[in-house]
């Protein structure tokens, strides 16, 4: 090899070579979709199921038992209450612009909010000097201090 320059031609020709191979590679196959060996000409054999017999290691289900269970979170003014208890009021400006100062006891994040501000899913409403009104799916929420 006198030059690497000198081999970049044939590099390039194989390339483009090895290209139309794949090509027509992947051709054929999107020609001929994926079909399973011995099955694909056969229904499969159902003579081997039973819907009478029981499976072994699986317990049968209990209607009570899904009755009893919480599967969903508890929705309406229970926890929408309860989600009031995580708010403590901080401080309110009352300036030109009013500014409520909220602490959510669970996150530990503070939100500082004018009406209309959205703090953790909650809309501020009102802000007043003793308190902040708050709304979360149509039902009215009251932060005092």
């Amino acid at each position: 090899m006198k030059n690497f320059y000198d081999v970049i031609p044939k590099l390039n020709a194989l390339l483009i070579v090895s290209g139309f191979v794949l090509g027509g590679y992947l051709l054929f196959a999107m020609s001929r979709p994926y079909q399973v060996g011995s099955l694909a000409g056969r229904a499969p054999d159902t003579t081997q199921l039973n819907p009478d017999k029981q499976l072994s290691g699986v317990p049968q289900f209990s209607v009570e038992a899904f009755r009893k269970s919480q599967l969903f979170r508890s929705s309406g003014k229970k926890a929408a209450s309860q989600e009031a208890k995580s708010f403590t009021l901080l401080g309110v400006s009352m300036g030109e612009k009013k500014i409520a100062i909220l602490r959510d006891t669970k996150t530990k994040k503070d939100y500082y909010c004018t009406e209309g501000d959205v703090a953790a899913d909650y809309k501020v409403k009102e802000i007043s000097r003793e308190k902040v009104v708050l709304e979360y799916e149509g039902e009215l929420l009251e932060i005092t201090r």
